[in-house]
């Protein structure tokens, strides 16, 4: 009888370090060989979607490849994004219709919306597919052909693994116009720097009498701090990062160059400013040699015979130059044009290689970067960038479940009260206060979320911002804890269940918002983002009748917010108009007399300030702009806002004159605030539509992610917000302080709108 057979024995898997240790070595310049091994099993997807794995990569490669790069040719048949990898590699660029690439550097590319007129930037990071829009400053909304660079703004950064954290951009746009007193035309060049971590533009840098497009040259950073662009008319303008001033010079030779000859921008190999000359079948490469200022030269470091390194067709017209398109700065790759195609050209080792056809000059952008396979972590970016495209189109509920997925993702990977973790419960706890506000607008039956408790007690901040100068701390609310809201599974599903309505929504709103406070409370610095969890949480407050913390909150977030922006900000008028209401439906009319004095102080500030910019041309110098509303807008605004102000600071002192009638009638009306909950968040909803509509054209859709507007405090979002304060004021100032108050009083003080 035979005896039955063997079984099989598989053998062990192989360790996940030595599996890590083996894709590691897999091609950088061939992403798809990393993208199948991603799909082989779910362990190797792990491994290479890991932040450690993508930090790896660049120690064992160094330089980073150069995966393709982004185009603005016209031909719709042409992918926006052109792989110069191995095999085929593709990247979801955003619309070309409406985007026109202009810079990538530090794993970020930057488009400029198209059309006359430009407003918005894009920040769009290629490798996880988030986004960040960008208004313009005011002063550049005439400028045809700007040009702007996109970098990493954190100290110290190797650029290894920066995706996702601050960044900076530089503006440049040039202007012409007519003085007052001349039909002569007058020339100016402006630059300007956009922080992500402020959310606003800094101070206008200008250069007289110098004017240029730039619509075909990109830009090179040299040495953190100097920054390249060239004209379309071949002139270098040098933008001094450090010392914020603008200089000009010519390129080699004076920029006297042949018909059809066209240079590029380059670093040089002693990592200093260069440029790339193209001739009918040689590279001419110059570097510029810094002396005392008027002894600065261009000198000839090196020249490549194209015959060598490029096949017989690409040169066979020796009439015609080759067109340098382009280059990649992290990678020192430059790009040609020639009568066989474009070339990519490896500077340090002279290789070349063929990547497309000839599609006539444009500017090429490209993207330099290693390849890591789509993670969770992606995942969850695409939902936390469709939650924020929900809440702006008032879709509550599925930005309230776009939100919750992505929380779920980033607590699993990064730990609970992980920073990484802060935005997105920020944004969850405001969607959950929108919802509070808009209860047609909730799910009928809303899952709930379950995330694991917390375990380490240490890891919890305190709330108190570093170097704030508030005395007055909130108090804590019931059941809360130094570590923020109890976030286990059980506790939050109570929160969706216990309750039917608005209570619900609020209880689950303060949990998640408490949690984003404690998290950003671990770091010392001031921040935008802190400004926004304290007015969404006193904003909640309010909505709950805690006028302690709705006082506390704002006061908090004021503080803070004058180390950010300029003193004479839209916000800093806004937060002041909060705490004065505050104090007043609280009855200490004492208390919100010096703040709404404040208001009206910063607010004439600001209206002077915009009529000195106006009048110089420089409307970016009073603190930029808002890239919805023009300086004459916003003046004309504010001037009604101002009479409004002042008219509500002498019903105030009034009621201070005689406090026995009005305190009284002052604390009914504070009593009666709850009967008027209910009207709250339709009153909110009309002044928003409003303001929308008041906007007109220029109130483009906004970022899905990282967005520009509110949340970050840009001073569009304020004059927006301050449009939607002066409507609850208007009735307030249409009767004695101590009369009742209409519903819309409050809609300007409670809306969770009003950031």
């Amino acid at each position: 009888m035979a005896s039955p057979p063997r079984r099989r024995v598989l053998p062990p898997p192989l360790p996940d370090d030595l599996v890590e240790e083996i894709l590691l070595r897999l091609p950088p310049d061939d992403p798809a060989c990393l993208l199948r091994a991603s799909l082989v099993c779910k362990d190797w997807a792990g491994i290479v979607s890991h932040a450690a794995f993508r930090r790896r990569l660049h120690e064992l490669h160094r330089a980073a490849p150069v995966l393709g790069f982004l185009h603005d040719w016209e031909d719709e048949r042409i992918p926006r994004f052109i792989p110069t990898t191995a095999s085929f590699f593709s990247l979801p660029a955003p619309e070309w219709r409406s985007w026109r690439a202009i810079d990538c550097r530090h794993g970020r590319a930057l488009l400029l919306s198209k059309g006359s007129g430009a407003r918005e930037l894009l920040v769009w990071e290629p490798i996880t597919g988030a986004q960040q829009r960008v208004p313009v400053p005011a002063a550049a909304f005439e400028s045809d052909m700007p040009a702007a660079a996109v970098f990493c703004a954190a100290d110290g950064c190797n650029h290894h693994n920066c995706l996702g954290g601050p960044f900076c951009v530089a503006f440049l746009f040039g202007l012409i116009f007519f003085t007052d007193d001349s039909d002569r035309e007058q020339f100016v060049t402006s630059a300007c720097v956009y922080s992500s971590e402020t959310g606003a533009w800094g101070e206008l840098t200008s250069l007289p009498g110098q004017f240029g497009n730039f619509e075909y040259y990109s830009s090179v950073l040299v040495r953190r701090s100097l920054l390249y662009f060239m004209s379309d008319a071949m002139s270098i303008q040098e933008y001094d990062l450090a010392r914020h001033s603008l200089a000009v010079f010519s390129p080699p030779n004076g920029g006297d160059f042949g018909d059809g000859q066209r240079i590029n921008l380059m670093l040089a190999e002693d990592g200093g400013l260069g440029v790339s000359e193209g001739l009918v079948q040689h590279l001419k490469l110059w570097s510029r040699v810094v002396g005392d200022g008027a002894d600065d030269r261009w000198v000839l470091s090196r020249v490549i015979n194209l015959k060598i390194l490029l096949p017989n067709d690409a040169l066979v017209d020796a009439t015609s130059s080759v067109q340098v398109l382009g280059y990649a700065e992290e990678a020192n790759v430059i790009f040609v044009n020639t009568d066989a195609g474009l070339f990519s050209i490896e500077l340090q080792s002279e290789r070349a290689s063929r990547v497309c056809d000839d599609h006539d000059v444009c500017n090429l952008i490209p993207v330099v970067s290693f390849y890591t396979p789509h993670s969770p972590l992606e995942r969850a970016q695409e939902l936390f960038n469709k939650g924020c495209k929900a809440v702006e189109e008032r879709d509550f509920t599925n930005a309230i479940n776009c939100f919750r997925h992505a929380l779920k993702i980033r607590v699993q990977h990064y730990g609970e009260l992980a920073p990484e973790c802060a935005s997105t419960f920020y944004r969850y706890g405001r969607a959950k206060a929108l919802q509070a506000a808009n209860p047609s607008k909730r799910a009928p039956n809303e899952e709930s979320v379950k995330i694991a408790p917390t375990t380490n007690k240490d890891d919890a901040g305190s709330s108190k911002a570093s170097g704030s100068s508030v005395e007055h701390v909130p108090p804590a609310r019931k059941g809360d804890s130094e570590e923020g809201a109890n976030l286990n599974g059980k506790d939050l599903e109570d929160a969706n269940t216990t309750a039917d309505g608005d209570d619900s929504d609020l209880d689950l709103a303060w949990k998640m918002l408490d949690t984003a406070r404690a998290i950003v409370a671990k770091s010392p610095d001031q921040t935008m983002e802190k400004v926004n969890i304290f007015c969404a949480l006193a904003q909640v407050s309010t909505k709950t009748g805690d006028r302690d913390n709705t006082i506390g909150y704002y006061l908090k977030a004021l503080a803070m917010l004058e180390h950010l922006v300029r003193p004479d900000h839209p916000r800093i008028i806004k937060i002041n108009v909060h705490i004065f209401v505050a104090f007043e439906l609280a009855s200490k009319v004492g208390d919100a007399i010096p703040y709404c004095a404040k208001a009206i102080s910063v607010c004439k500030s600001r209206i002077q300030n915009l009529k000195h910019a106006k009048e110089a041309l420089f409307t970016s110098a009073a603190e930029g702009s808002s890239g919805k509303f023009t300086p004459e807008e916003e003046i004309a605004f504010l001037t009604r806002f101002l009479a409004r102000l002042q008219k509500k600071l002498e019903k105030l002192e009034l009621a201070m004159s005689a406090p026995s009638s009005c305190t009284d009638k002052t604390m009914k009306r504070a009593l009666s605030l709850a009967s008027h909950e209910q009207n709250v968040s339709s009153t909110a909803a009309r002044a928003a539509s409003s303001t929308s509509q008041m906007a007109g054209s220029n109130n483009s859709s906004r970022s899905p992610t990282m967005s520009t507007e509110a949340t970050t405090g840009g001073i569009g979002s304020g004059v927006t917000d301050l449009r939607i304060v002066s409507t609850g004021m208007e009735h307030t100032n249409d009767k004695p302080i101590s009369d009742e108050p209409s519903p819309k009083r409050f809609a300007a003080d409670d809306s969770p709108f009003v950031k």
